[in-house]
């Protein structure tokens, strides 16, 4: 069975053009940075947490600009990696946000809570700590930046691969609106909206800025589930929208609010089996390989698939001097995934798994900026608070055994960070940065045994398991320093090249798939692993991952 990018191919609505595009402003004043080759090449980027040019930073990045994302059709986050060297960004569990992100290979495919994403996800600076809702759709965005190799010196936790930032559009200072239309093969019809409004400019208490957009993203399905009327495969059913509030009550200050919410309810994606099958019992039903890849005989469409992801910002900035600013990012966020993942995609009852996902995040972040002549950088504090769960049953045998598993994980983490940049002369720099990260990891996992259909969690009768197969509630410290080290030189104005040194860190945690019965005796006490506790939690227990980077 193959899903997501199936035996190679990737298929995508090819749009027909802009139905309509209505643009309003009160102003006519021309846009510099679109007057001109020369300002049309200039790409600015934040990637060092400073605005600079791209072809200054001694990373690696790639930088795709709101115009060039229109230009180029770019609906989600998985056209970036399909354009992005060394990058892989796309769905995976059976929707279309879930998120699979590998950057040079490292990463992480398994989205159980207890298992933590290789690479960072930024939305306007705020770290995403699931995958659930994190392959965003693009739309009212400034810019999208990768950055690849460690970038823990630099930004939140988990970016041991690399980070991908997210940039959405800053208000204008004057009125404007737009409305977007587009349709396309496969049913597609996208509207896209939005709106920027200031409410006061020059007033005694300073500037005040609205706006928001809102998106209606909707295309028939590239396939179809003929085992089930009404049920297409991929297809598209997205509603999301987003307001912010920015006031700057001075020049030396900006004071930013925003939320945004999504709800996703496209059919459940399914997959395509790549082998034929036999029933060995009779009556023998033989499934051939269907002719079209995107076509599924799933058979499992409980619960009704549903996303819907929430959250909302505050990002205060504060000009201290001409050389140091302040910049304070807090910021909570919420989702919820209900999915039906039919692992053999056959009508019969075998590795049918229904899921839930539920994730509650808090962060906060300080950062002290500053921009001297040749000297510049950066020292900030980062706190997370997050609590992720995960159930699912896994039916098996025609639904006669049920492997049901709860992973309600917490996690704390704090991290000071710092990195600066020194120019020795106009062409040649040096760049040291490190970052101090205490994880605390909490988990309270059970696997259990049902038998005869779905377990209690998912609608199936109230009844006790079968068998308990783990029972664990545990916790765990974890501590790390990652340093960063980097000279570049500008070879002429145009051309910058480098060598860098990163060390990578992801903090560890327990197994969430762990079968704790079967845990040896670990510790030599002489009491059996299934009866000893801390034989169990030695046994379900990871470390944490590693890694030096060198370019």
């Amino acid at each position: 069975m193959a899903a997501g990018k199936i035996a190679g191919a990737r298929v995508k609505a090819t749009a027909l053009g802009f139905v309509s595009l209505i643009s309003m402003t009160a102003a006519s004043t021309p846009v510099l940075a679109q007057s001109g080759d020369a300002a049309q090449d200039e790409i600015v980027v934040s990637a060092r947490r400073r605005e600079e040019s791209l072809k200054d930073v001694p990373i690696a990045v790639s930088a795709f600009g709101g115009d060039k994302l229109e230009d180029m059709g770019a609906v989600d986050l998985a056209d970036i990696g399909d354009i992005t060297p060394n990058v892989t960004l796309e769905a995976t569990r059976g929707t279309n946000n879930t998120l699979s992100a590998f950057i040079r290979g490292v990463g992480q495919q398994d989205p159980v809570a207890g298992f933590e994403a290789g690479v960072g996800i930024y939305i306007d600076d705020v770290y995403l700590n699931r995958p659930q809702a994190a392959l965003l759709d693009i739309y009212d965005v400034e810019r999208i930046e990768v950055l690849r190799g460690p970038q823990g010196t630099l930004y939140g936790r988990n970016t041991i691969g690399g980070a991908v930032k997210y940039v959405t559009k800053r208000l204008s200072d004057d009125p404007s609106a737009m409305i977007k239309l587009t349709g396309g093969t496969y049913g597609q019809f996208d509207a896209i909206g939005s709106f920027s409004l200031p409410i006061l400019t020059d007033s005694s208490i300073g500037d005040l800025r609205l706006g928001g957009g809102i998106a209606y993203l909707t295309r028939n399905g590239f396939g179809d589930n003929l085992n089930l009327s009404g049920v297409e495969n991929y297809n598209k059913d997205i509603l999301a929208a987003r307001a912010s509030v920015e006031w700057a009550p001075s020049e030396d200050v900006s004071i930013r609010f925003a939320g945004d919410w999504t709800e996703d309810n496209s059919d459940p994606k399914q997959g395509h089996r790549l082998l034929p099958y036999t029933l060995p019992v009779a009556p023998f039903t033989n499934f051939p390989v269907l002719e079209n890849v995107f076509d599924t005989r799933a058979g499992l469409n409980a619960p009704d698939q549903k996303v819907r992801s929430r959250g909302v910002s505050n990002v205060v900035e504060f000009v201290a001097t001409e050389t140091l600013s302040f910049k304070n990012i807090v910021s909570y966020r919420d989702d919820e995934t209900a999915t039906p993942i039919d692992f053999d995609s056959l009508p019969i009852v075998d590795l049918d798994v229904p899921g839930i996902y539920e994730n509650h995040q808090f962060s906060e972040e300080l950062q002290a900026i500053y921009e001297g002549d040749r000297l510049k950088g950066l020292v900030g504090f980062y706190y997370l608070s997050a609590n992720a769960l995960t159930s699912f049953d896994v039916l098996l045998s025609g639904g006669a055994l049920n492997v049901f598993t709860s992973a309600d994980v917490d996690t704390r983490s704090w991290s000071v960070f710092g990195d600066f940049t020194f120019d020795v002369t106009d062409r040649l720099g040096v760049s040291v940065g490190g970052r101090y990260t205490e994880d605390e990891r909490s988990i309270f996992l059970r696997r259990q045994i049902y038998l005869g259909g779905l377990s209690p969690t998912f609608g199936g009768t109230l009844r006790p398991p079968f068998a308990t197969q783990t029972n664990l509630d545990a916790t765990a410290d974890f501590e790390d320093f990652s340093p960063r080290a980097s000279v570049n030189w500008r070879i002429n104005d145009d051309h910058t090249t480098y060598v860098s040194y990163a060390k990578g860190f992801k903090g560890g945690s327990f197994d969430p798939r762990c079968v704790a019965t079967t845990a040896p005796d670990i510790d030599g006490d002489g009491v059996p692993g299934a009866l000893d506790p801390d034989d169990q939690r030695a046994f379900c227990l990871f470390q944490p991952e590693e890694i030096d980077t060198y370019e």
